[in-house]
């Protein structure tokens, strides 16, 4: 037989096992069993747990952006001011629009802007211009068609107390004065409420394309009474008198109701034409100058400073520099800022338009309000042909 050459005695093999080799030293650990694992991996592995976290980086998110927002504008807004106690019951937060963001006077660009309903929600900013020491003149910025007499009114009521140094509680406080520049359209309640500015000279600038007039008062009414035979519906309303239903769409406008509404009508165009010419001396002076313009035409911003409506044409800016000049401040050591609704306050206020508050308090929207509004005779101070009832920035 041949001699093959002998291999030194190997060691012997690991013992096997059902999942392979042995652990370490002498192999791999086995595979888990199927269904192992800790609680948590599998719950956030399931779809239960994906929901749930992204629902909360969501809304962690949405604090952290608005905590961030609220956070960085107001720290801007108080560099100048170490006082700030006033701003406790605040909704509005300070945007710098120009100047110097450390002086610390102030010159606040109050917004009046589309139609105007119930006039609160600005009144509530006259309120923190009149609380916030720094603050030494306005300019009221218009872009306004106008809106409903009661709004328009109460917005030129605490705008000349303003003015004037009344504070909300009727007691005397420092007096600011007031400049105003019309953006695209300031007509009818956004004129109205501009005769705030009073006798004061070179106060109302409107920019080269501004429309701006349309002195005058009106109730809509739509009779609606021959669409209503056509699809075989009737007014069955039971009244406690004729005049109750006055004004209805469902029916025609009678004689009697048309004259009561022209009389209420004409009563608030009377105190439209005294509060122009409360504002404007040529007016006041003699009256009856007003009578040709004061027929709800609307003017551009050259015919409107030929018939005295407006002072002078001019810009923002223009408007910014008379407010300093008014309140003695140079422009160099001022700084202008606008005022912005606090960023949760928005998302959860029922008054805002599909804010989180109108969902959770169940608001009505803006169409049912619309439908609401034009079913209801309302006197308007409003440059339009179709009366809304759509919420506003006022």
């Amino acid at each position: 037989m041949a001699n093959y050459p002998q291999t030194p005695n190997q060691p012997p093999l690991p013992p096997q096992s059902s999942y392979g080799m042995m652990p370490p030293p002498y192999g791999y650990l086995p595979p888990p069993p199927h269904g192992g694992g800790s609680f948590l991996s599998s719950f956030c592995s399931g779809c239960l747990g994906a929901m749930l976290c992204l629902i909360v980086l969501f809304f962690g998110s949405l604090w952290a952006v608005g905590w961030m927002i609220s956070t960085s504008v107001s720290s801007l807004s108080n560099l100048a001011v170490d006082d700030s106690s006033w701003k406790e019951d605040s909704d509005w937060n300070e945007q710098h629009v120009s100047g110097n963001r450390l002086a610390s006077n102030k010159i606040v660009v109050l917004e009046l802007s589309d139609t105007i309903i119930s006039g609160e929600s600005f009144v509530k900013r006259i309120r923190q211009v009149q609380r916030d020491p720094g603050v030494r003149a306005v300019v009221l910025r218009i872009d306004s068609p106008g809106g409903t007499v009661s709004g328009s009114d109460l917005i030129y009521h605490h705008l000349t107390n303003l003015r004037d140094g009344i504070n909300e509680n009727g007691g005397e406080c420092r007096k600011i004065p007031i400049v105003v520049s019309m953006g695209s359209v300031a007509a009818s309640g956004g004129y109205y409420a501009a005769m705030c500015v009073g006798h004061t000279e070179n106060t109302i600038f409107a920019e080269p394309m501004t429309l701006t007039g349309s002195i005058g008062v009106l109730i809509p009414h739509y009779n609606l009474s021959s669409l209503m035979d056509k699809i075989g519906a009737e007014n069955d309303s039971i009244v406690s008198h004729s005049l109750k239903n006055a004004g209805s769409m469902t029916k025609p406008m009678t004689e009697e109701e048309r004259a009561i509404f022209q009389a209420l009508v004409d009563d608030n165009f009377a105190r439209f034409k005294e509060v122009v010419c409360s504002g404007r001396k040529k007016f006041s002076d003699d009256p009856k100058l007003l009578d040709p313009i004061a027929t709800g035409q609307i003017f551009t911003a050259r015919q409107a400073v030929e018939n005295g409506l407006v002072d002078q044409i001019g810009f923002q800016e223009d408007a910014v520099a008379r407010a300093a000049e008014l309140a003695e401040i140079p422009l160099r050591d001022t700084q202008v800022v606008k005022y912005r609704q606090d960023f949760w306050v928005q998302l959860f206020s029922s008054e805002a338009e599909g804010s989180m508050g109108n969902l959770l308090t169940g608001r009505r929207n803006a169409e049912l309000e619309t439908l609401d509004n034009l079913a209801t005779p309302r006197a308007y101070m409003l440059w339009t042909a179709w009366p809304t009832a759509q919420k506003s920035n006022d």
